[in-house]
């Protein structure tokens, strides 16, 4: 496996370099949200709200980073029972992303009446069912992979992130 490493002297030398680098790759990356909200829905929700989909879909789904998962449910095409996800409810979600209380039960509502999400009996949240098999989703993916290499190799290219030696693993 490779390993990437930061390099902290370099990143002393090149901090308003990497800045800069990591700072593009963020907005590139929150418009592809955008552009995803637009072209999946044909509403655009303000950023809280979309850090708040975000933070549904890491609450629910995290697990599986860290653990086995069928072959199955590597796949967006193929959705994951319910009972395979965590729960997230109003207050995971403000714990998640900082916000409190009070506005995220505020967002999610406008957030259900646009068709992002659903509440479920319990109080949970959850995206709306079928919104990661939307077709614009996996171009959203894509795009997201794609500002994350080129990023990567700017950093790279400027010396402030390097592939990782065995001396380092050590």
């Amino acid at each position: 496996m490779v390993r990437l490493k930061v390099d902290k002297a370099a990143v002393d030398k090149k901090s308003r370099f990497a800045l800069v680098a990591l700072l593009t790759c963020n907005l590139r990356l929150m418009e592809n949200w955008r552009r995803l909200q637009e072209q999946g829905w044909g509403v655009v929700v303000d950023h809280e709200s979309t850090m708040i989909l975000v933070a549904i879909q890491v609450i629910r789904a995290g697990g599986i980073l860290n653990a086995e998962v069928d072959d199955d449910f590597h796949s967006l095409e193929t959705r994951v029972p319910a009972d395979r996800l965590r729960k997230c409810n109003l207050s995971s979600i403000a714990a998640t992303t900082a916000l409190n209380r009070e506005t995220v039960r505020r967002k999610v509502q406008n957030l259900e009446r646009a068709g992002f999400v659903v509440r479920d009996e319990d109080g949970g949240v959850r995206l709306h069912p079928g919104t990661l098999q939307k077709p614009e989703v996996m171009d959203a993916l894509l795009s997201q992979l794609h500002n994350f290499v080129r990023t990567g190799n700017e950093l790279m290219r400027g010396g402030v992130i390097r592939l990782a030696t065995a001396i380092d693993e050590r």
